[in-house]
């Protein structure tokens, strides 16, 4: 099936998963305007490790769920037995599924601790590991410099660390700048953003409007560099 391109939100959406033997779905509430969908759900015991997909309207045979070997989503319908898989790290209180079913479609996961504090984001759909975000579709920087462009984040190795790196010249007295990731150079790409407070990174997905880095550049900066690390 075509992915929604506006999906009505009275339909809703829920989570099913192993936490409970697939007995309770969890309902999933709008955020961004009703284009991203999100649900916490508690853990009393970690580590371990569930599974869990996403229903459509409450109807059990209405499922997303991920393709094998490939992190496209797949659904709605009444396939049995395909889930994503999450590994539930020491220390996390709440997992938190965010679910975008609008365009290429996408599933992402974090992990909070008790404070409700993100201890490391898992990134799904359109690629899991930052080898395949690069193949398939790479990280772009655009911002407040020139919102119309965008400039290509390149791939570099720090003490260990594979992040991507971009450049942007600033002018005299450039003042604040906003910027955020997008996975692709087109208008409509999938973006990451700052959670409020500015601790977390939400994404990729459809931003809110105004959702964005913002760095104070003083007058004798000549050059913004942005490092990313998608992990």
């Amino acid at each position: 099936p075509s992915p929604e391109e506006h999906p009505p939100a009275e339909c809703g959406y829920q989570l099913t998963g192993s936490w409970d033997e697939w007995h309770t779905p969890i309902k999933m509430t709008t955020v961004t305007f009703g284009e991203d969908w999100q649900a916490r759900v508690p853990i009393c015991a970690a580590p371990c490790t569930f599974e869990f997909h996403i229903i459509k309207g409450s109807d059990p045979s209405q499922r997303f769920y991920p393709a094998r070997g490939s992190d496209t989503v797949l659904g709605p319908d009444g396939t049995r037995g395909a889930h994503w898989r999450v590994d539930v790290p020491a220390g996390c209180v709440w997992l938190e599924v965010r679910w975008n079913p609008c365009g290429m479609r996408g599933v992402a996961w974090s992990f909070l601790d008790k404070h409700g504090h993100a201890m490391r984001q898992e990134l799904q759909t359109p690629a899991s590991t930052v080898e395949s975000f690069r193949a398939s579709c790479p990280f772009f920087l655009q911002g407040s410099w020139d919102w119309r462009g965008f400039i290509e984040l390149q791939p570099c190795d720090v003490s260990g660390r594979r992040l991507f790196r971009g450049g942007v010249p600033m002018h005299e007295a450039v003042g604040l700048v906003e910027f955020q990731i997008a996975l692709g150079r087109e208008r409509t790409s999938p973006r990451f953003w700052p959670g409020r407070g500015g601790g977390r990174i939400l994404g990729p997905g459809v931003a809110e409007p105004g959702s964005a880095w913002r760095v104070q550049v003083p007058e004798w900066a000549r050059w913004l560099e942005v490092n990313w690390d998608p992990r």
